[in-house]
This record gives structure tokens, C-alpha cells and sequence, in this order.
């Protein structure tokens, strides 16, 4: 039996018992929607975006393992209120207003759990109970008002070639770990035209002030953390921003030309949250207006019978019941559900369901039989094949692109390939048994949303503008010689713009597109990158290396060597214990008491091991220290030892240099990394090393992302090529391959121009557009291929029937995804979120335009030239205008389920012809 006959034997069934269809789709509804019981969402970007299997993955894993979760940051940059006020802030006035403001963060308490807490209480400590590893200009002076006020020269202090403090070298914290002048300083420069020389140093300025708190990362502290921040971190600098904050030792003016911008640990999570809750608003406002969009026209508004409000509502439900049971049956297996999921996925099942609920609704409507069973029966015959492959191509196209190793990109495409198959068993049930309800009520002439009422008017049901429009103007134009030409023109124009979008769009995400413009995060991201002199902190980890080994050595001093000379993206030096503490094993005659004083004498007869644990007790206030500059206790946390006590893990620190932009986050991990894998390959016995710092697990897929997006593409296109060969023939899914695969890849080209000529925020490659290419790609299928099956069943030269098939499918899918879907996706140019206006609305606009032009353009010429030959059927009822050529008259009145054999057509009112 053929897929056609199922469907109209099952169209009659459905018809003739809806109430059983409504209970078969609520009971698989109700069954997978207890999934929602465990429903687990994800939020963490580094669970949604970080393979677990990457390389940069499994180096943090090891790094937390053995020296903890890297630290919670909260940072403030003091700046002018006017960016373009190009100010010199180190100056003891404005030093002083940063004082006033870092101490009140140092001393604020939040109270938890009936104990308070300080910042004392939570912080990093580098060096056991010497106190916070914070970052602060003021550490030049230990955070003390009155030695700052002291100071006759607070930039010749900066230079680091004196110190206030005798016990202490020059240029430390009060906690005896060195003050980076350029993480302090933002924007920093040299005063009156000084540079570093041997013979002159720099007298430094700068535009902007950085604090950093760095707080442990555990969750033994996690909740005390999150109050500081927000009661503490956060309230402080509130308050001095709106005038509300003064010192209470001294009475300092506040300047009002100064701001402060922040960001805490917790800043990024409150913002995504709070951009969920504005952009919910937008995504109502979208389905609103697709909902009345729907219910407008799939009935005849204001008809009070037969307009749709009630059949368009159940549509819109049995959307988002397809989604909620995607999401439900999922989470019965444990998966997680992702915020791309929630925004993209239902949007999609959108599109895909009203396109087939137009589908169902037009194709009954040019039905003709005695009974709604009977009609039905024949709509779903002519229909439900092309829905089907539809259905089936979408979820083998999404289900595919699974195969990916990006968390994120995987569980939208699980996500997205069961709504599809949710979809589509609710619309052949739930949608036909509502549909079969609604044309009963109709022809009862009971009104539409109060269906116990009756109307005493006639009402008449309009015929489809969409309809007359497509049948009447544009399939006679769109096969003129001039379309034809300039329908070719716009094709090659597209495939050469998107070769060259190709290789033009960059790669990445900028952190400000991801939050909401002028909100505070946004505001601290923005400065971020106009002032910050330094980029992130970084590591080179090593692992069982043996440190006695003079080869090995050689290779890690050459590693360290070029990775300091990596200006492009390196600030240095890297900070290695390695030297300092051979100097403190090699007797030297020029410094004949340094043994003594530092008491290392005999030490490098020492095993390895315990002469290191001497030297690590070596303390920062000590007068080896200050004499020699051998201080041991500082690279304490910079090792890890087994049970054993064999050390197996070492690491040095250095920054990165400034990284404003994705392509300086990108250039400093893989120019970083390819430094020390190189030498990591020459290190023997076991030994290797890595480079880490936070943002490599986020960066490390822009080395392969072009090739997942071109991999997952030519899957997807795959899978549809395959439906459709297994649904129809090979030549009908040659066919569909191309207009998918043109559909995914012109979208670069369209992006990249779009990105020229807007400005601004640009649309680059990251695993966001990924998603949207994929979905491009699973989408382009209702724009093609229900053109594509009704081309392959009626007969006549190939111009013909690709004008038959235009004209019947073509007002469905207008008005069932083109229409609906730009009137949505109109409303999100207003959300709040750049991302949401860059990555929803620009690429979906960008998805209907290629979508319709491949679908509804360069489809239909295509298929007029080298389109298949025709599949015989061995029936068809539909009675829509076609090109037949000899004709018969036949009775609308007659069940036209007792005439077989024959195609017939609309002509004026009754008259219908029979083509063979």
C-alpha cells in the first residue's frame, strides 16, 4: 500500500472520530510532558559550549584538579564620565577617591547564616595567611591614606626603583606579591615624554584605575560569594556612583566627572537573566502577532462563522505542546535543555507547523465530496506525502548535526529533531481531528470562539488572495524569459558574495553582543576594551618534569624564552620559580653571607624535593628577600605534589597582552598554545606541558568551528538527499540538496554584505550562527520540497508543471512560513539584546529571503528546464485550476470519492475538466 493511500484511509478515520484523535495526542502529550519534572537547564557557558572531549577542556580539568576552580573576579575600572576626556587619573586626588571606595569593599560585611563576612573571609590568598592577592593601584602605597598623602612623588614611587617600605622590595603589595602596573593602570603611558631606558625610566599615567578582588572559587563559599558581591561589591560602588558614598576617616571631595563600572562574578548570570525576562516580552509579542496573523488568514476575517481565531489557537498550542514534549521526553534520559533551545527551537516548530496546518487547511479547501470525512480523506492523500517527507527530511537533517562534539549545538539539534517528529504526529492527529471540529461547527453555522451559538446570516468563506495573486501574476511572470534572466543573475551573485563571506566573516562572539546595551555589564565591557593595558592571566603548566634533568631544563628555558618574546599577545616576563631557586642552590662568592642569612647552606646536596620545600619557606617579608630577592614562599600555590611527596605539577604565570577584540582572544590562545606544544613535544620521559588561562576553553572550537558548521551542512543536506530518494527518486532529491545546501551557504554571503554595509555589531561566525545555519538548512525543506513532490504528479512539458505545482503549494507556503515568519521576526529588531537582533532577527530575515528565493524562485525555473519526469498516481482529487487539455463537466455536488482514474480542475463556479 502506498504512503498516499495510508494517509487517506487514515484522513477518513480521523475525520470520522476526532474526539479519539484528541485523546490519542493528549495522552502522548501528557505522557512526555512529565519529563518536565527533570528538567535540567543548562546555563553554564562552559558546560554549553566546551566539548568535554577538547583538549583545552581536558587541560582546565586537569589545572582545577590540582590547583582548584580558577578564582571568582570582580573587578572596577574608575574613569572619566566622558570616555573622550583624555584625563591623567594617577594623580594623589583622584588616588585618594579610589581609596575611599576600595576600603569600603575591604571592610563592607554580609551577613550569612548568622555569621558576618569580609572579603578577608572569601579571597584568594597566594601566600597562606599573608592576606587577598588583590590588584590595586593603591598597593604602591599598601592601601594606607596617610602614606599616599605623604608621598612627594607618587609616579617616582610607580617606577619601582625605590620603596616606601624597608622591609619590603619595591613595587609589592601589603601581601608581598608584585603590583602589575599594567593591570592597575588603565591605558598607561609615560609623563613629559619619559620612556624606559638604561638611562631614563617611565613616570606613568594613566586614563583609568583597575581594582581586582579575586575570591576562592569552592562551593563550600559559593552562596557567602554571591552576597558579597551583590551586598558588598556591587552596593559600594552604587552608592559612590550615585553620590552616596563618603569616607569615614577623612573628607575627601567626591568628583563628579568620575564613574566606576564593575563587574562581579555574578554580574554575567544576572544579566542573562534579566535579558531572559526582557526578551520574553518580545517573544510573546511575536507569537501574538503570529497567532492573529494565523487565525486572520487561515479563516475569513471578520466572518463570524468562518473566521479562524479558534482553529488558529489550536494550532499555535499544538506548537508549543511539540515543543514542551521535545523538551519533556528528552529530560526523561537526562538531557539538559539550553537557552538556545527555548528561543530558537520554538520558532522553528513554528514556521514548520502553521506551514503544514496552511497545507491541510488549503488543500481540503479545494477539495470537493459529500462529506467533511470524505474531504478530508482526500486532502490528506494529496497532502500528507509531502508533509511527510517534509517531517522526515527536518528531523534526519537535524538529527545529524547531533554528531557534533559542541554541547549546546547538540542539544538544539536533538531538541529540534524530536519537536519535528512531535509536530508532525500532532498535526496528523490533533490538527485534523480540530480542523474536522471546525468545518462541522461551520457548516452548522455556529460562530467561531462561541461555538454554541448560532449565526442567522449566510456566511460565505472568501477565496485566498495569496491564491488568486500566485496563480493569476506571479507564476505568469516568474516564467517570462526577463525572470528567468534576472532570477540567474541573482544566483551567481549570491554564490560569488558567498564564497567571499566565507572567508571574510571572522570568527567569535563579542562579550557585548551578548548582553543588553547600557546595562552595567555592557558599560564594563565597553571600557574593558578602550583602557585595559593587560589582557587575562595565563599559565604554562607543566607535568612530571624532571627539574634535575639539564636537557629538560634547556627545552623549558627556550619554551619560557619565546613565550615572553611573543609580543603579539604576551606581556612580560613569565614568572618562573625555576632560576631563583637554582640561585639559592649555587653558592655565588660575590654574595659570600647569602647562604647564611637565607640559611641555604648544603641545600643542593639536598634530595630535589625537600630542598624545594626549604626554599618555598623562604617568606616575602624575610631579609633573603629583601637582600637577594629570593622569595620562595611566593610560588607556593604554583605546585602540586602526590601522596608520596613527589612533585608532579609545576606552573609559571605571565599575562596576555591587551585583548579588546575576538580576534586577540583568538591569537593569543592558539599562537600561546602552538608555542608551548611545540616544546612540550621535546620534553622526554613523560614529561609535557600546557598552556591554560580561562577563555582558551571557549576559544579552542574557533579552530575548527568553519569546518563543524560545513560538516554539520553537508550532513543535513545528506540526510534530505536521502529522504528523499527512499520518499521519491534520486533526481527529485538531487533537486532538493541543491536548494538546501544553496539556502545555508548564500546566508554567508548575505551576512557579510549585511555586515558592510550596516556597521556596527557584526554577525560572526561562533556556535550561535551555526545553530541558525543548521537551522537554515532544516528549514529550506517546506520552502522546496512540497514544490518539489507536486511537480514529480502532474503531467505536461516541464514548464507546466512547474507552474501547477507553484501555483497550488506556493500560496501555502507564502502564507504558512514566508508571511508568518517575517511578521514574528519583525518584532525582534526591538529586543533589548543585541544578540537577539543580530542572531535571531538579521539571520532569520536572512533565512526567509534565501528561503522563498530558493523555494519559490529559483526552484520552480529550475525545475521548468531539468526537472524530473513524472510519478504516476493512481488518483488524485484535487479539483485546483490546472492546464488540462480536454474537458469534462462534473458535478460539485458528487462525492468525488466515487470518480478515480482522472485529475480534475476548477473552472468559473462548477465546471470542472479531467486531464489523463
Amino acid at each position: 500500500m502506498k504512503l498516499a493511500d495510508i494517509f487517506e484511509r487514515h484522513g477518513y478515520f480521523a475525520a470520522r472520530n476526532p474526539c479519539l484523535m484528541l485523546i490519542v495526542a493528549t495522552t502522548i502529550a501528557v505522557i512526555t510532558n512529565l519529563g518536565l519534572l527533570n528538567i535540567n537547564v543548562e546555563s553554564s557557558p562552559e558546560t554549553l559550549w566546551v566539548s568535554p572531549s577538547s583538549v583545552a577542556s581536558q587541560n582546565q580539568q586537569y589545572f582545577n584538579e590540582k590547583y582548584g576552580a580558577y578564582y571568582r573576579v570582580n573587578q572596577l575600572i574608575f574613569r572619566p564620565k566622558d570616555t573622550t576626556v583624555v584625563d591623567d587619573l594617577f594623580q594623589k586626588h583622584y588616588l585618594k577617591q579610589l581609596y575611599t571606595i576600595q576600603t569600603a569593599i575591604e571592610r563592607g560585611q554580609v551577613l550569612h547564616s548568622g555569621t558576618n563576612y569580609s572579603v578577608s573571609d572569601l579571597c584568594y590568598q597566594p601566600i597562606p595567611g599573608a592576606g587577598c592577592a588583590s590588584q590595586s593601584p593603591l598597593e604602591f602605597w599598601h592601601v594606607n591614606y596617610t602614606i599616599l598623602d605623604e608621598d612627594p612623588d607618587i609616579k617616582d614611587t610607580a617606577t619601582c626603583i625605590k620603596t616606601m617600605f624597608k622591609e619590603q622590595l619595591p613595587c609589592m603589595s601589603r601581601f608581598g606579591i608584585p603590583v602589575y602596573k599594567n593591570v592597575v593602570l588603565g591605558k598607561n603611558d609615560c609623563a613629559d615624554g619619559t620612556v624606559n631606558t638604561p638611562c631614563s625610566v617611565c613616570r606613568p599615567t594613566a586614563q583609568a584605575l583597575l581594582v581586582t578582588f579575586l575570591l576562592n572559587n569552592d562551593k563550600y563559599t559559593e552562596d557567602i560569594a554571591l552576597s558579597w558581591e551583590k551586598e558588598v561589591f556591587e552596593k559600594v560602588i552604587d552608592d559612590y556612583n550615585a553620590g552616596n558614598l563618603t569616607s569615614p576617616d577623612h573628607n575627601d571631595t567626591i568628583f563628579t566627572n568620575i564613574t566606576v563600572t564593575y563587574m562581579s562574578q555574578r554580574s554575567i548570570p544576572d544579566e542573562l537573566e534579566n535579558q531572559t525576562k526582557s526578551n520574553a516580552a518580545v517573544v510573546v509579542i511575536s507569537y501574538s502577532l503570529m497567532f492573529l496573523y494565523i487565525a486572520t488568514v487561515m479563516g475569513s476575517f471578520p466572518n463570524k462563522v468562518h473566521s479562524g481565531f479558534l482553529l488558529g489557537f489550536g494550532g499555535i498550542v499544538i506548537v508549543i505542546i511539540s515543543v514542551t514534549s521535545s523538551i519533556g521526553l528528552l529530560s526523561f534520559f537526562g538531557m539538559g535543555v539550553s537557552m538556545i533551545s527555548v528561543e530558537v527551537v520554538p520558532f522553528l516548530i513554528l514556521a514548520i507547523g502553521v506551514d503544514n496546518m496552511f497545507i491541510i487547511s488549503d488543500t481540503y479547501k479545494r477539495m470537493s465530496g459529500a462529506t467533511i470525512e470524505s474531504k478530508m480523506s482526500h486532502a490528506l492523500y494529496d497532502a500528507g506525502p509531502s508533509i511527510t517527507a517534509a517531517a522526515f527530511c527536518e528531523f534526519l537533517a537535524f538529527t545529524v548535526g547531533a554528531t557534533t562534539d559542541i554541547p549546546a549545538l547538540q542539544g538544539f539539534c536533538f531538541n529540534a529533531g524530536v519537536a519535528v517528529i512531535f509536530n508532525y504526529i500532532y498535526q496528523i492527529t490533533a490538527f485534523v481531528a480540530l480542523f474536522t471540529l471546525d468545518e462541522k461547527r461551520k457548516a452548522e453555522n455556529r460562530a467561531d470562539c462561541f461555538f454554541c451559538i448560532g449565526v442567522d446570516e449566510p456566511s460565505y468563506p472568501k477565496e485566498s488572495v495569496i491564491y488568486k495573486f500566485m496563480n493569476n501574476y506571479y507564476a505568469p511572470l516568474l516564467f517570462t524569459k526577463a525572470c528567468k534572466i534576472i532570477t540567474g543573475i541573482i544566483f551567481f551573485v549570491l554564490i560569488i558574495i558567498s564564497i567571499v563571506g566565507y572567508n571574510q566573516l571572522n570568527l567569535g562572539l563579542e562579550q557585548q553582543t551578548s548582553v543588553t546595551e547600557g546595562s552595567i555589564i555592557y558599560n564594563y565591557f565597553q571600557d574593558l576594551s578602550h583602557y585595559l593595558a593587560a589582557g587575562p592571566e595565563a599559565f604554562i603548566v607543566f607535568k612530571n618534569v624532571n627539574w634535575t634533568d639539564p636537557d629538560q631544563l634547556k627545552v623549558i628555558n627556550s619554551m619560557v624564552d619565546e613565550v615572553s618574546r611573543f609580543n603579539r599577545s604576551v606581556l612580560p616576563p613569565v614568572y618562573s620559580w625555576v632560576d631563583n631557586f637554582h640561585q639559592t642552590l649555587t653558592p655565588n662568592v660575590a654574595e659570600p653571607d647569602r647562604e647564611k642569612i637565607c640559611g641555604c647552606e648544603g641545600w643542593n646536596k639536598l634530595p630535589f624535593e625537600q630542598a624545594l620545600r626549604n626554599y618555598l619557606q623562604i617568606g616575602i617579608n624575610s631579609t633573603c628577600c629583601r637582600s637577594y630577592g629570593i622569595c620562595g614562599m611566593q610560588y607556593v600555590k604554583d605546585f602540586a605534589f602526590d601522596p608520596n611527596g613527589t612533585l608532579t605539577t609545576s606552573r609559571f604565570r605571565f599575562f596576555h597582552s591587551s585583548t579588546n577584540t575576538q580576534d586577540d582572544f583568538l591569537n593569543a590562545y592558539l599562537g600561546t598554545s602552538a608555542i608551548v606544544d611545540k616544546y612540550s613535544k621535546n620534553l622526554t620521559n613523560g614529561a609535557s606541558a600546557f598552556a591554560f588561562s580561562l577563555f582558551y576553553v571557549y576559544f579552542e572550537q574557533y579552530g575548527y568551528i568553519k569546518s563543524v558548521a560545513f560538516e554539520n551542512l553537508m550532513l543535513a543536506c545528506g540526510a534530505i538527499f536521502g529522504a528523499v530518494v527512499l520518499l521519491k527518486n534520486p533526481y527529485s532529491a538531487l533537486f532538493m540538496f541543491l536548494i538546501t545546501f544553496l539556502s545555508a551557504f548564500d546566508m554567508l554571503g548575505i551576512l557579510w554584505l549585511l555586515n558592510v554595509i550596516v556597521g556596527g555589531y557584526q554577525v560572526q561566525i561562533n556556535a550561535v550562527s551555526v545553530v541558525n545555519f543548521i537551522t537554515t538548512a532544516g528549514l529550506s525543506v517546506e520552502f522546496g520540497i512540497h514544490i518539489m513532490l507536486k511537480y514529480t504528479t502532474y503531467k505536461g512539458t516541464k514548464e507546466e508543471r512547474a507552474r501547477k505545482a507553484l501555483t497550488s503549494m506556493g500560496s501555502s507556503i507564502v502564507t504558512g512560513i514566508t508571511l508568518t515568519k517575517a511578521l514574528g521576526v519583525s518584532v525582534l529588531a526591538f529586543a533589548p539584546s543585541t544578540i537577539f537582533r543580530l542572531y535571531y532577527f538579521r539571520m532569520y530575515i536572512c533565512l526567509i529571503f534565501l528561503g522563498s528565493f530558493h523555494g519559490l524562485v529559483f526552484l520552480p525555473l529550475i525545475l521548468s528546464f531539468f526537472g524530473p519526469d513524472t510519478v504516476h498516481r493512481e488518483k488524485s482529487y484535487s479539483i485546483h485550476q490546472s492546464f488540462a487539455n480536454d474537458h469534462n463537466t462534473f458535478d460539485p455536488h458528487q462525492d468525488i470519492s466515487l470518480v478515480k482514474g482522472g485529475h480534475y480542475d476548477s473552472v468559473g463556479d462548477s465546471s470542472l475538466k479531467k486531464s489523463d
